[in-house]
């Protein structure tokens, strides 16, 4: 069975060779109909600039793993991401990616501490599932 960090490691490395091609795939379309200074503004920058996300913690069972990963950028701030993998082959496949809430970095609690977060309902993440 392929270790997960290993899984992880070549998932980023693909991850930012699709992010530079579709960037670069866009660019002639960019040039055509955008101004420099706004092509300069729009958000796909970030994906060439922005460093891969890192592995912070693993918990593995038989059949299944949760990876949770720092470095990810969403809307020019930083965020961990929660990774639910499945065994698949001798491998692995990513089953839900869930986003650390941002009001209350994975908590689950007001600033106060004596409530419930509000935007993750107490839970911390922000499920893939919840963004269909």
């Amino acid at each position: 069975m392929q270790p997960v960090e290993d899984f992880m490691q070549q998932f980023f490395t693909d991850k930012a060779q699709i992010n530079r091609a579709w960037v670069e795939h866009w660019a002639s379309f960019d040039q055509k109909y955008y101004a420099p200074d706004w092509i300069e503004r729009r958000e796909r920058g970030f994906l060439l600039f922005s460093p891969p996300e890192v592995v912070e913690h693993v918990t593995q069972l038989e059949a299944s793993a949760e990876v949770i990963t720092s470095g990810f950028h969403f809307r020019s701030t930083q965020h961990r991401q929660r990774y639910h993998l499945v065994a698949a082959a001798g491998s692995w496949q990513i089953r839900r990616i869930d986003m650390e809430c941002s009001l209350c970095h994975a908590t689950g609690k007001t600033k106060t501490g004596s409530a419930p977060c509000p935007v993750c309902k107490g839970i911390g993440w922000i499920s893939g599932d919840d963004a269909t």
